[in-house]
């Protein structure tokens, strides 16, 4: 492993173990066996260690994302395919519920680093993570709402889908904080899939 490398994986274990706030540059170091100054010849800063600790799984996340929801209008239009008939077709809700399960089992597999992300990133421009993250998923559900309503969406829906969005997507990463694997998450993770896709269905309406 060389030098860079070494200091990635020694600052991740340490952003993990203390929080962005209370890493320490000079621990990372000596734990690297280098001196401070031999960081600051790889990274400007703290902050820019910390976003290429993180950006590898940042990107898959992103990309895990649009492929469930889209990056395409064709993709979108399947998703809305699968929302129709939905609540009575059996087949359509476990073809979702798995698509759901693949992302959730990224966060799993990742789970110490977006605790970290939501919990213990204070002093970072990643603090508002948790609100970007509601953001991005208010903006691709939008995008399915205009699809199916011809491009007119009232102010009232997306207000509440605002709303409906915010207070939904938090309890995610209450699950992942407090059940440690995947598999026990399972169960509960598919109960919340199908309680916020009944719900979401009725803002297509």
């Amino acid at each position: 492993m060389g030098t860079k490398e070494n200091l990635l994986y020694v600052a991740k274990s340490e952003f993990l173990e203390r929080g962005y706030e209370e890493a320490s540059l000079r621990e990372i170091a000596r734990k690297s066996g280098v001196t401070t100054g031999a960081i600051y010849g790889y990274f400007k800063d703290k902050n820019e260690l910390f976003e290429t600790v993180v950006k590898k799984e940042l990107h898959t996340l992103m990309e895990i994302h649009n492929e469930f929801n889209h990056d395409t209008n064709h993709k979108t239009m399947e998703l809305l395919e699968i929302f129709n008939n939905f609540e009575n077709d059996v087949e359509k809700q476990r073809i979702l519920i798995e698509k759901s399960l693949s992302y959730y089992k990224f966060l799993y597999e990742n789970r110490a680093l977006f605790l970290l992300l939501i919990y213990k990133i204070e002093g970072n421009r990643y603090e508002k993570y948790l609100d970007e993250f509601i953001e991005m998923d208010y903006q691709s559900s939008l995008e399915i709402i205009q699809l199916k309503k011809g491009g007119v969406v009232d102010k009232y829906t997306k207000k509440v889908l605002k709303l409906f969005i915010k207070n939904t997507i938090p309890p995610i990463f209450d699950i992942l904080k407090d059940i440690e694997n995947f598999q026990e998450a399972r169960p509960y993770l598919e109960i919340y899939i199908r309680m916020y896709m009944s719900s979401f269905i009725q803002l297509l309406k």
